[in-house]
């Protein structure tokens, strides 16, 4: 059985479109607390902010951790055995934020593993116009426990995790963004040794593609 390591990396492409006359597709580098990219029109203007923690740090295009860790989905996401869970997290948190002068606003995300089948994420809404004292979820056993206590498998469980990540998606799709109103959400991430099926696990690196899609609250996506 493969021990607990650290995983060198995770990359994170994000594509940002909107579908009126322009749209924007790009790489993009980043540092804490400050906007990723700004889409405007005469009519929208939609910002999304990345606000990492300090374990997350990002090198030019690459966000890299040092602390996303190889887990045992049993041991360690249905039983707690270390009670470690909650702190080999690696966690981002994004804002979604609709300018003063910008028109309501609906937006899409979609995530793309790529077919990293070992990599585990969480979607956790954390709400819409946060206040800065606003305390985010970290207890991710007990939040985790909500959504897998219905499974009486490991498969099972795990998709009840993909489910609750569709809903929350869904209900971000749902949520419409009137001007100066922001909704924020976190992805959490952790990898799976047990299904990892490559040669070397140490040595791999994971990727995960994030498109999101911001439209006007009246279009259609």
């Amino acid at each position: 059985m493969k021990k607990r390591s650290l995983i060198p990396s995770i990359l994170i492409v994000l594509s940002l479109m909107m579908l009126l006359p322009t749209s924007v597709f790009a790489w993009f580098s980043f540092q804490n607390n400050v906007t990723l990219v700004n889409l405007e029109t005469s009519q929208m203007d939609v910002s999304i902010e990345v606000d990492e923690n300090q374990s997350v740090q990002v090198i030019s295009q690459t966000i890299t951790t040092n602390t996303l860790t190889y887990i045992d989905f049993n041991k360690d996401i249905v039983l707690n055995t270390s009670g470690a869970l909650n702190h080999i997290a690696s966690s981002i948190g994004i804002t979604l934020s609709n300018s003063e002068d910008s028109i309501t606003v609906k937006n899409r995300i979609n995530l793309d593993t790529l077919n990293e089948q070992a990599l585990i994420y969480l979607v956790v809404v954390e709400g819409k116009n946060i206040e800065e004292t606003h305390e985010y979820i970290r207890d991710y056993y007990n939040y985790i426990q909500t959504i897998i206590s219905s499974g009486s498998t490991l498969e099972q469980q795990r998709n009840l995790i993909d489910s609750h990540n569709q809903n929350m998606l869904q209900y971000i799709e749902s949520v419409s963004l009137f001007a100066s109103e922001t909704l924020t959400f976190q992805l959490v991430f952790w990898a799976d040794y047990d299904l990892y099926q490559g040669p070397n696990y140490l040595d791999h690196v994971y990727n995960l593609a994030l498109n999101i899609d911001s439209i006007q609250v009246d279009g259609e996506f």
